[in-house]
């Protein structure tokens, strides 16, 4: 992490981040796009934005596309850090952008089981030696993660990978499903640590703190989760167990999804 000086503020962002190239020719979209921040386009002032590839909520930078009636096409820096061949550690051979718009939506991602349709376009990678193929969502998560209560790394593992793991999350406490659909996080080195994929990173985990606007008229704090007695959530009747919390007037939220019930 570096830090960055202007005559009014300082602030600290990753160095990748700081050293993002302005512009970029991506494999996804056929113009150059642009680096800017989140206020641009059809969400501007809403102070987060869909990426096209994933479509995860996120705040920050983003690479734009030239606008069009919908603002332009736009993708988080993950997702735009992905290029030709990708070398994912959950497959052995190098995975490419090479299926149709067609086969895009008809094929399933072998880790969420997801299959497009005209809800959901998320955009997916494929393996030409063996036609695995992989969502953007799923490409993009961490491989590898940190828990703060396991000295070792955590390991994204399918969830019909889970046979010989425990069934219970460390972290909700709540059971892991094992199945063929999704995914979750254990450690390779015998401490018997296995958490929810959510529960690690978070609902919404490239959101940060700051105010955003729901529905473009009402302004949304999002702070972060540290509290020793956790919140209530407005939406539904648990408490808010995320690393963000959404306060709109003396509403609090768990997450964007209750916020909009």
């Amino acid at each position: 992490t570096i830090r960055v000086w202007s005559n009014a503020t300082s602030s600290s962002m990753h160095e990748a981040c700081a050293n993002a190239p302005r512009k970029k020719q991506h494999a996804m979209h056929a113009h150059s796009l642009t680096l800017k921040v989140d206020n641009i386009g059809f969400w501007a002032g809403l102070g987060y934005f869909y990426c096209f590839a994933c479509y995860r909520l996120s705040c920050g930078f983003v690479y734009e596309g030239p606008k069009d009636i919908l603002g332009g096409f736009k993708l988080d820096l993950r997702c735009a850090s992905v290029s030709e061949p990708f070398q994912y550690e959950g497959h052995e051979h190098p995975l490419f952008l090479a299926l149709t718009p067609e086969e895009e939506k008809s094929s399933i991602c072998q880790i969420c089981q997801e299959e497009g349709d005209e809800y959901n376009d998320w955009r997916k990678l494929t393996c030409i030696k063996c036609s695995y193929i992989i969502c953007f969502r799923c490409a993009t998560l961490p491989y590898k993660a940190r828990y703060k209560h396991d000295k070792h790394l955590l390991v994204f593992r399918k969830k019909e990978e889970g046979n010989d793991h425990q069934g219970w999350c460390d972290i909700c406490e709540s059971e892991i499903v094992y199945s063929r659909k999704g995914g979750f996080y254990s450690c390779d080195d015998y401490c018997s640590t296995t958490v929810h994929v959510d529960c690690l990173l978070g609902k919404h985990p490239y959101m940060r703190p700051g105010q955003i606007k729901h529905n473009r008229l009402h302004e949304v704090l999002i702070l972060h989760n540290k509290t020793m007695s956790r919140p209530f959530c407005h939406g539904k009747d648990h408490r808010c167990q995320d690393k963000l919390v959404f306060k709109k007037r003396n509403m609090t939220f768990c997450s964007l999804y209750c916020l909009n019930q």
